[in-house]
Parts: structure tokens; sequence; C-alpha cells
């Protein structure tokens, strides 16, 4: 079951909600990779925004791509917020520090 989860802007009455999924999957290595952009803020703005384009490669590399960018567009505007993530359920969970960059 698909379950999309969000970037949340905590550092906002109520918490500002990313526009676009980071993943479909908690858990998944989209989750992971969200989670590693979020720790590596800041982060470029327009970094995979060519997605859409016949050179992106097969399906797997356009889905890294599609929630890339979707992470991207949110995180480069709350470069030292902090942030949670919520998914469709309303469900909240805290961005827990990975050490490691995206």
């Amino acid at each position: 079951m698909s379950t999309y989860w969000y970037y949340e802007c905590l550092d906002h009455t109520p918490a500002l909600k990313s526009d676009d999924e980071f993943t479909q999957h908690g858990g998944d290595e989209w989750f992971r990779q969200g989670i590693d952009l979020a720790n590596s803020r800041p982060v470029p703005a327009d970094e995979g925004t060519y997605w859409h384009t016949a050179d992106a490669g097969d399906e797997h590399e356009r889905s890294r791509l599609y929630f890339r960018m979707n992470a991207l567009k949110f995180l480069h505007f709350h470069p030292t917020c902090r942030l949670g993530i919520v998914n469709e359920y309303g469900e909240q969970a805290p961005i827990e520090p990975t050490g490691r960059t995206a």
C-alpha cells in the first residue's frame, strides 16, 4: 500500500507541508534519499528538474529523479528550519540524523 510522505517546516504555525511527496513508501530507498537530503541542507534548487527528458534513463532512474526533484523544491527554501515529516494520513515523525550526505 502506498503512503505518501511529505516534509513539514516546524518553524511555522501551523507547520508548512511540502506540496509534493518526497517518497511513496516509508523505509524504501526514496525515503532514505529524502531523509539524507534533509540532513545535508542547504541543497541546490534546480538539481533534478530534468527528470521529464527522454535521456533520464529507465523507470527506476526517472523515479529517483522525480522524488529527488520534489524534495529539493521544498528543502531549498528551508535551509536551516526545523523539519519533520508527515504522511498523507497526518502521522508525523521527526527527521532522524543519518550522518550521510545525499
